[in-house]
């Protein structure tokens, strides 16, 4: 299932930087035993908003990568995508 991350960060923060912290916060969390993977970052600079999309068994194992990014979500809630 998807799960998509929302977090807010200042304007100046650049996307490379938080979708590594992000691919290896879920790397961490699948290590440890979670089935996630990190799919894709969003960020919309002007609203200071970010999204991260992730592919996960549940919104606990997507709030375990997060902190072990260093990152705090606001919310977490499954997603649908279309390719």
């Amino acid at each position: 299932m998807l799960y998509l991350a929302e977090f807010y960060l200042a304007e100046d923060t650049g996307l490379e930087g938080i979708a590594l912290r992000a691919r290896e916060g879920a790397t961490g969390a699948a290590g440890a035993g979670a089935d996630i993977r990190f799919v894709q970052a969003i960020f919309v600079p002007q609203d200071e908003s970010c999204f991260a999309i992730f592919r996960a068994r549940s919104a606990h194992e997507v709030a375990a990568a997060g902190r072990l990014a260093g990152l705090v979500f606001d919310r977490i809630v499954p997603a649908v995508s279309i390719p």
